[in-house]
């Protein structure tokens, strides 16, 4: 995996004035990017992480060449090294269906799950693993 250049750290807290509303990283010079042969192109890397609290937060990631709205950076892609996603607590079963990019390197994956109170399963489906189960967490595990 690429490391790509920290640009910016940036906390948020449970602070209204974000609630809803844009926050712009940037602007970005596409030259201060980390070089990537195999993207041929160049690399930030965008991280968040969940300090306290039970990770609930919900965010969006557009690539901008406006600071206030979306307008597409042409060319450009995102790539996303690990998932966090909420699942809906719904009376029926709910089937998600993840296709991560994986290459010749990659020797191993890992997942990690909180407060699935035992509800649902999960099985990994690859050319070496036909339905490989993984371990599911309980009431607010």
């Amino acid at each position: 995996m690429p490391t790509g250049r920290l640009l910016k750290s940036q906390a948020f807290g449970n602070e209204p004035q974000y609630d809803g509303k844009w926050y712009t990283f940037g602007p970005l010079n596409p030259l201060e990017g980390e070089p990537v042969d195999e993207f041929k192109g160049r690399v930030f890397k965008l991280v968040a992480r969940g300090l306290t609290g039970n990770d609930g937060n919900l965010y969006r990631y557009f690539f901008s060449t406006s600071p206030t709205e979306n307008v597409s950076v042409e060319g450009s892609n995102a790539f996303t090294y690990e998932y966090c996603f909420r699942l809906p607590a719904t009376a029926s079963k709910t089937t998600v269906h993840l296709y991560p990019f994986v290459n010749d390197k990659v020797l191993s994956i890992k997942q990690s799950n909180f407060d699935v109170d035992n509800a649902a399963t999960l099985n990994v489906f690859s050319v070496a693993k036909n339905g490989q189960p993984g371990a599911m967490s309980g009431d607010g595990e």
